[in-house]
Order: structure tokens, then C-alpha cells, then sequence
């Protein structure tokens, strides 16, 4: 017969095992939500352009060429992590290039405050929720954005900048981020700093999956 203190761990097993669980379907029913959000929102551009059944085929074409690449990118064992940032955001250009050339100059503007306002949405949803899980203060939060504003302005700048072969930006924008790293750290306290490495590990583990 087993003892109270055998059936105690028994059951504190059990419920750790059920709340395992708990967590690892929680986050797989939000990344499919996220998905299909994503999906919904792709779609809902695509359809503000008013495209023609020619351009449609040409831009599934696209989509399925650089969700293969994407794949096979990301499956390469060969690469490191920084190797595989590096071409993913290639393909990505490569990929706007494409879809961009098969696109009208009105269609092409379209897309461009589409994709402006999508970002703007996507990045305050994000901020939010950071601010949420960090427990920032109000004060903080203006710090934040302000830092982000910043730094998004330099970014940009690199990125237009002709004079500079892409290496070259590769590094300024490598050195920018670490810039940005820092002045955010300069933000937090020592507990915000350690849930923010917290979740950037978590992103990072998701991305793999």
C-alpha cells in the first residue's frame, strides 16, 4: 500500500506532466491562430489590388517557389544561425522584387500602404505585449519607442544609403542592432533584462519547431 507522501508526489508528477501539457497546446493552438491571422491579412491585401487571374497565378507561382526555398533554408544543417538570417532575408527581397515586377505602379503603391499599415499594427501589438510581460512603467514605455524610432530611422537610412556595397551594410546594421541592444538595456532593470533574454530565447526555440 502506498504511502501519503508516495501518493503526494504521485499526484504533484501528475499535474506537472498535465500542465507540460497545458503549455505546449496552448502555444500550438496560438501559433495556428497566428497563422491563419496572417493568412487572412495576406489575403486581404491581395484583394485591395484588384489583381488580374494572370497576376494571381504569377504571385502563387512566387509564394510556393520562396515557401519551398524558405523550407529547404531552414532544414540546412550546414548553415548557422546568422548564415541562415542572412539568407533568409535574402530570399525575402528576392521575393518582393518578384512579385513587385509583376505588379502595376498604382498596384505597387497600394501594396506599399498596405504593408506600411500592416507593420505599424504589427509593431504596436507587439510593443504592448511586451510592455505587458516586462511590467513596464509608463515612463519606460515612451524610452522604449523612442530608442525604437531612433534606430529604425538609422536602419533605414543604411539600407538607402547607395554608396555602401551590401557588406558594408550588413555591417553597419549588425553594429546598429547591438547599438539598440544596449540602449534598451539601459531601459530595464536587472529583472525586465533577464525576462527580455527569456523571451528572445523562446522566439528563438519557436522559430526552429
Amino acid at each position: 500500500m502506498q504511502s501519503n507522501k508516495e501518493n503526494s508526489k504521485m499526484k504533484t508528477l501528475i499535474l506537472s506532466a498535465a500542465s507540460l501539457l497545458l503549455v505546449v497546446f496552448s502555444a500550438s493552438a496560438q501559433k495556428k491562430v497566428n497563422k491563419e491571422e496572417r493568412k487572412e491579412k495576406k489575403e486581404a491585401i491581395k484583394a485591395s489590388l484588384d489583381l488580374s487571374k494572370e497576376q494571381q497565378v504569377q504571385w502563387e507561382n512566387i509564394d510556393e517557389k520562396f515557401k519551398t526555398e524558405q523550407q529547404k533554408l531552414k532544414a540546412d544543417e550546414t548553415l548557422s544561425d546568422e548564415e541562415k538570417r542572412k539568407a533568409s532575408e535574402k530570399l525575402r527581397a528576392e521575393k518582393r522584387e518578384a512579385i513587385g515586377a509583376l505588379l502595376t505602379k498604382e498596384q505597387k503603391e497600394t501594396l506599399r500602404e498596405s504593408k506600411e499599415k500592416e507593420r505599424a499594427e504589427k509593431k504596436a501589438e507587439k510593443e504592448a505585449k511586451l510592455f505587458e510581460e516586462l511590467k513596464m512603467t509608463a515612463k519606460q514605455q515612451v524610452q522604449f519607442r523612442s530608442v525604437n524610432e531612433k534606430y529604425d530611422a538609422m536602419g533605414e537610412e543604411i539600407k538607402d544609403d547607395k554608396s555602401l556595397t551590401d557588406e558594408a551594410k550588413e555591417k553597419e546594421l549588425k553594429n546598429l542592432r547591438k547599438d539598440r541592444k544596449k540602449a534598451i538595456g539601459g531601459i530595464l532593470d536587472d529583472e525586465q533584462e533577464a525576462k527580455m533574454k527569456e523571451l528572445k530565447q523562446e522566439r528563438k526555440m519557436d522559430k526552429k519547431k
